[in-house]
């Protein structure tokens, strides 16, 4: 395996969506993407998995009203709630913000990271009962 890159966040996010598509192809499609676009940048479905269900920062955590989400990067944690938040449950101003900081280069403002985690455990909440 190489060395490790940093993660192709916003291509392994367009993937990840891809996989709820009704196109058996297409989702096939962007399972295998995903893998090959993980191993490229020296990572595997193991470290993925970690980042979006690891007992310190993800959904498989006891539930609390404020679930710990630290050390999750941003990008997992936006594209965790995008994946997760059940459908009609975002309103569009969320959904465009969380698509928008999982392709983000550079860590979110102080402010941005706050909104982040707020929904992060609202969706925990309706997705984690």
């Amino acid at each position: 395996m190489t060395a490790h890159a940093t993660p192709p966040f916003d291509r392994l996010r367009q993937l990840l969506l891809l996989l709820g598509s009704d196109h058996d192809g297409e989702a096939l499609s962007a399972a295998r993407a995903l893998v090959k676009t993980l191993h490229k940048a020296g990572y595997d479905l193991h470290w993925l998995g970690d980042q979006l269900f690891s007992p310190q920062s993800g959904p498989h955590k006891a539930t609390s009203d404020a679930p710990d989400f630290t050390g999750m990067d941003w990008r997992l944690m936006a594209m965790w709630c995008l994946a997760k938040a059940p459908a009609g449950f975002l309103t569009k101003r969320q959904h465009d913000f969380l698509c928008n900081v999982a392709g983000y280069d550079r860590p979110p403002s102080e402010k941005q990271t706050e909104f982040l985690r707020d929904l992060a455990a609202k969706v925990r909440k309706v997705a984690m009962p």
